[in-house]
């Protein structure tokens, strides 16, 4: 993770109360995760971080929303069925 995301490290448990604009054009550089094995999860995430950067992002509801755009197939099926609050952090 990258020193000067704001959102970084320590998040803390979830806590969004605020509703930032998403960026104009963030569907189009955002990457994929389907989760068929052909891209590794950290990988992934690196790909995720690196087009926050390029989209300016500074909010952590923001991110977290953006992120969950990114899965699709098994891995947004898997996020979808999480239990309710069971994400803290």
């Amino acid at each position: 993770m990258a020193a000067n995301v704001p959102w970084g490290n320590a998040i803390g448990p979830l806590a969004l109360p605020a509703r930032h604009e998403l960026p104009r054009g963030s569907r189009k550089i955002l990457p994929k995760f389907d989760g068929d094995g052909k891209t590794s999860p950290d990988d992934h995430i690196s790909a995720f971080f690196a087009a926050c950067a390029v989209l300016s992002v500074e909010y952590e509801d923001v991110a977290i929303r953006l992120f969950i755009e990114t899965l699709h197939d098994i891995a947004a099926d898997w996020f979808h069925h999480l239990p309710n609050g069971c994400i803290t952090s």
